[in-house]
């Protein structure tokens, strides 16, 4: 599989395999370091916080829903 899904079936199998690892990842940042902007972002050169690509991967999803309907 590319890194882009490229049928529903693959967008599904990638949003279920990656979701589990990055909660895990997302729960193991203390509060306070979530909004430090340390994360390497799209742009380069970029940094951004981790709420930062939450929100980020929150608008993707919504994108998504809205495509399906």
């Amino acid at each position: 599989m590319s890194s882009i899904p490229q049928s529903k079936e693959e967008l599904e199998l990638a949003i279920n395999s990656i979701f589990d690892k990055l909660m895990a990842d997302y729960r193991t940042i203390p509060d306070e370091l979530t909004r430090e902007r340390n994360v390497e972002g799209n742009i380069k050169g970029t940094q951004v916080s981790v709420c930062d690509t939450v929100a980020y991967l929150i608008g993707w999803g919504k994108l998504v829903l809205k495509w399906h309907r």
